[in-house]
């Protein structure tokens, strides 16, 4: 049925997006690591924490996309900007090697706010 192949594909596609949304928001659980792979101090992880908080600000234009794209239009635009900041996060960590400190300082702001 139709109907019921919609319901659950509606249910796997919000328990992704809430997933994704906590991931960020859970950065003290994977805080360290990310200190100890990129190397960095803790006040500059610290910095990266300030940029979500910070990004946190910007969360009512997420309402307001909803109110002016509509649903679906809202969680795809939200989930590409999600993955653009996750790739970004992946760039940092993937490339430290080769990337100074600031770089993957820069990276890693940009990328959780």
């Amino acid at each position: 049925d139709d109907s019921m192949r919609r319901r659950w594909r509606l249910i796997l596609c919000s328990a992704a997006t809430e997933y994704s949304a906590g991931a960020i928001l859970a950065m003290g659980a994977w805080q360290a690591e990310l200190r100890d792979v990129l190397g960095l101090t803790t006040g500059q992880t610290m910095s990266i924490g300030a940029a979500i908080f910070f990004g946190t600000f910007f969360a009512f234009l997420g309402g307001r996309a909803f109110d002016a794209l509509g649903p679906r239009r809202t969680v795809l635009l939200g989930g590409g900007m999600a993955c653009l900041g996750y790739l970004t996060l992946f760039t940092a960590v993937r490339f430290s090697d080769r990337l100074s400190s600031r770089a993957k300082l820069t990276l890693a702001t940009a990328g959780s706010v």
